[in-house]
């Protein structure tokens, strides 16, 4: 598995123009350090999505936060993918 970390921060957006206005917005920060590791993933896992577009899929976890300020947000953190769970062996007696 690739060894990087990608933060996310996303704020409410409160002052929505129209229904087509995002609720939120934010940025993906991406460590300088992390970059090389980043690129491999994205260049060595390739799969197509649903539509059949070639995609690279990574891992978002998000939690709500609250910052110093008490302004809520949500923080997250972008990785690969966990590997999958082996398969269950149903020819084990147990």
């Amino acid at each position: 598995m690739s060894d990087f970390a990608l933060r996310l921060s996303l704020f409410n957006l409160p002052d929505r123009t129209n229904d087509k206005s995002p609720n939120m917005t934010g940025s993906v920060e991406i460590p300088v350090s992390e970059l090389a590791a980043f690129y491999n993933h994205c260049k060595d896992h390739q799969e197509e999505n649903y539509q059949g577009v070639p995609v690279v899929k990574l891992r978002a976890a998000v939690w709500d936060s609250e910052s110093k300020a008490g302004k809520r947000y949500l923080s997250g953190k972008i990785t690969a993918p966990l590997p999958p769970k082996p398969a269950a062996d149903d020819d084990m007696p147990f």
